[in-house]
């Protein structure tokens, strides 16, 4: 094989190779929320993720555990909710508005 169609070869393979590894990774479920969310509490130990409905002037709570990732009860705030936190040791949730 000449060196001009080694190097070509080459060329090829190094082009492929990066283009393959440069690919974004998906993952996850994406679930509709209606209203505006702003900031999202991840609870694992009661599978719970807390999202911040800054649109709907609540706290949505998604089971994470259920196959169908339903909306359960909302937590309803006097104020509409930018940002929430779990404490240190998940015994709370902090909403600020």
């Amino acid at each position: 094989m000449p060196f001009r169609s080694r190097r070509f070869v080459f060329a090829i393979a190094a082009f492929l190779s990066l283009s393959l590894g440069s690919r974004a990774a998906t993952f996850g479920t994406a679930v509709p929320v209606r209203g505006t969310v702003s900031d999202i509490a991840l609870d694992e130990s009661r599978s719970r993720l807390y999202i911040a409905n800054f649109g709907a002037g609540r706290i949505d709570v998604m089971n994470t555990a259920d196959p169908k990732f339903a909306l359960g009860t909302p937590l309803l705030v006097s104020k509409p909710p930018s940002s929430i936190a779990l404490s240190p040791g998940n015994h709370y949730l902090v909403a600020g508005g």
